[in-house]
């Protein structure tokens, strides 16, 4: 099981008028009070949440957020380690089919990794290279 940091929220109902116009905004800033090492924006705060779902509690939208993380960095690591994204297709079956082919990609050299490509050794060279990371798994 994991343990998380408490974090302070902060939260404010808005209009936001440069972006949606009339639309009312939750604007949900959150600070990581167990952080040891200053991340925050000078106003204090490290990430700021902007939503226009005015049900949800504060708390809802975070794990929200947090949920979809690892997506973005999928997305993020297809683009710029394989190219997704960068193909001059014609064709309307290739265009459909290339970012496919390329999220199938990244998950075969995901599971490469984890079953093969994993080595104790170069994870033991590289935890005595980065003293700083010894906290990490």
């Amino acid at each position: 099981m994991r343990s998380f940091s408490p974090v302070k929220i902060a939260e404010r109902v808005c209009l936001w008028f440069g972006t949606w116009r009339t639309d009312t905004v939750r604007v949900i800033l959150v600070t990581d009070t167990g952080r040891t090492t200053k991340t925050s924006t000078a106003d204090g705060y490290d990430i700021a949440l902007i939503t226009t779902d005015l049900t949800a509690t504060a708390e809802e939208i975070i794990a929200r957020y947090a949920a979809r993380w690892a997506i973005e960095v999928t997305f993020f690591d297809v683009k710029n380690i394989l190219g997704v994204g960068e193909a001059h297709n014609r064709t309307t079956r290739a265009v459909e089919r290339t970012v496919p082919f390329g999220l199938f990609c990244h998950s075969i050299l995901i599971v490469w990794y984890v079953l093969h490509g994993h080595d104790q050794d170069d994870v033991a060279k590289r935890r005595a290279l980065t003293p700083w990371f010894k906290t990490k798994t």
